[in-house]
């Protein structure tokens, strides 16, 4: 009950700096879920980076569901974050940072690279889009590895596209396969099976 009443004061605290601060930019306010919970981690920390470990330490003592390591997502909504992964195109690098750390950086500013427009992905899935693609590949899992897992991050079979969002882009890949490929900007081209294989590039 105690972490309940903690979280919810939170929401309110940073509600109120999202309302004087933000909303005039159009900084979206997340209304429930992990964004709201992972933004909460990062607002009661803020200014300081935390680990994916760390964030998902902060979940599991506040009692939330299993923190699914989107974090990285709010910046989409102009939520000003830096990390250290200095391949992301979503919020600014700082290279003072270990590659898995992230922190809010504010919350009187907007994210920058949300606000230039230069985001590089966009988001086109639809409500109910992602739950649609979970249930294709429900026997599947992971479309990488195979493996089942109880989340899973929005893979993307080809990257940079403006559509990346695109609902045809879009597969369950479990963190690691995800994460692997992005560290070495691996594009997939999906099977009739519905496994994702690297694309081989010359």
């Amino acid at each position: 009950m105690r972490c309940e009443k903690k979280v919810a004061s939170l929401r309110i605290e940073l509600k109120k700096e999202w309302n004087d601060n933000l909303k005039k930019s159009g900084v979206k306010f997340p209304q429930d879920g992990h964004r709201l919970h992972g933004i909460l981690c990062l607002y009661e920390n803020l200014g300081k980076p935390l680990s994916q470990d760390e964030i998902s330490e902060w979940f599991q003592k506040k009692g939330l569901p299993r923190y699914d390591r989107q974090i990285r997502h709010i910046a989409d909504d102009g939520w000003y974050i830096v990390g250290g992964n200095s391949r992301t195109t979503r919020y600014p690098y700082d290279e003072c940072l270990k590659r898995d750390q992230i922190l809010l950086k504010s919350l009187s500013e907007p994210n920058p690279i949300w606000v230039s427009g230069n985001t590089k992905r966009k988001n086109f899935l639809q409500a109910g889009d992602w739950e649609e693609i979970l249930k294709v590949f429900e026997k599947r899992g992971c479309a990488v590895c195979g493996l089942h897992f109880e989340n899973y991050d929005k893979g993307h079979l080809l990257n940079g596209a403006f559509d990346s969002y695109d609902k045809k882009n879009i597969v369950p890949m479990c963190s690691s396969c995800n994460n692997w490929g992005q560290m070495y900007n691996l594009e997939f081209k999906l099977d009739n099976e519905l496994r994702a294989r690297p694309i081989l590039k010359k």
